[in-house]
């Protein structure tokens, strides 16, 4: 395998704020090597990956648990932002109709 097709390195942001030179391997290479390997490491990989296959294989889907959360929040957020509006539209409405009426009762 050429190393240029197989690994790239990415300056990576830390927790800690610093940047660190990160190598990232081509999927279909950790996956050749995780079912190579003959040690302690490789059989947990072999594990770990299968119980993810057959995951997918059961449910037929995979879910991005923190993708999920945040679109839930972002809902969250706008299911509230609009509540208010239309709380403020309606307080604006009452407050139109107890001006025309004001003006009603003037008039006679």
């Amino acid at each position: 395998m050429d190393k240029k097709s197989v690994v790239k390195d990415f300056l990576t942001t830390a927790s800690d704020g610093k940047n660190y030179k990160t190598k990232y391997y081509n999927l279909d290479v950790i996956i050749s090597v995780g079912y190579r390997v003959k040690s302690k490491r490789g059989i947990e990989f072999r594990q770990w990956a299968s119980k993810i296959l057959k995951q997918y294989m059961i449910d037929g889907y995979a879910i991005n648990e923190k993708r999920l959360h945040a679109l839930q929040k972002t809902v969250d957020i706008q299911t509230r932002m609009l509540a208010d509006i239309m709380r403020l539209e309606e307080n604006a409405q009452i407050k139109d109709e107890e001006s025309i009426r004001r003006k009603h009762v003037d008039v006679k």
